[in-house]
C-alpha cells in the first residue's frame, strides 16, 4: 500500500517534468490546461500504480498495456498532429517517441521505488 501511494507520487512529478519540456515549454501555454493536466497526471499513476501494485502485474504486462493505452490517449485526448495515418513515417517516429516518453513516466518510477527493479518482474 506504501508503495502505491510513492508510486503515484513519484510518477506525476515525473510526468509534470515530462510533459511541460515536451510539450509546453513556456508556463503561459501551460497554465490554463494545468487542472486538466494534473487530473490526468494523477488518474495516469493512479491506474498503473493500481496494476503494479495491487494487481502485480508483472513488467511485460505493464508495459504492453502501457504501449497500446498510450497511443490510444494520445490519439483520442492529445491532439498530436502526427498521430494522424495519411503519413506513416510520421506516425511511427511519432509512436517511437511517445513510447520512449511514457516508459519515462510508467516503467522509472517503478523501478526507482523497488530499487532493483526486480520485484514485479
Amino acid at each position: 500500500m506504501k508503495n502505491f501511494y510513492k508510486y503515484v507520487f513519484l510518477s506525476t512529478i515525473i510526468f509534470f517534468i515530462v510533459d511541460y519540456l515536451v510539450a509546453y515549454k513556456s508556463w503561459e501555454k501551460f497554465t490554463p490546461v494545468f487542472p486538466w493536466i494534473f487530473a490526468f497526471y494523477i488518474a495516469w499513476a493512479s491506474i498503473f500504480g493500481y496494476l503494479i501494485y495491487k494487481k502485480f502485474w508483472n513488467l511485460k504486462r505493464i508495459f504492453i498495456f502501457m504501449l497500446i493505452f498510450s497511443i490510444l490517449i494520445e490519439m483520442t485526448i492529445g491532439s498530436n498532429p502526427y498521430l494522424k495515418f495519411s503519413n506513416m513515417y510520421l506516425f511511427i517516429i511519432t509512436t517511437i517517441i511517445l513510447w520512449i516518453e511514457y516508459t519515462i513516466i510508467t516503467i522509472v518510477p517503478m523501478l526507482i521505488i523497488n530499487r532493483n527493479g526486480t520485484k514485479n518482474l
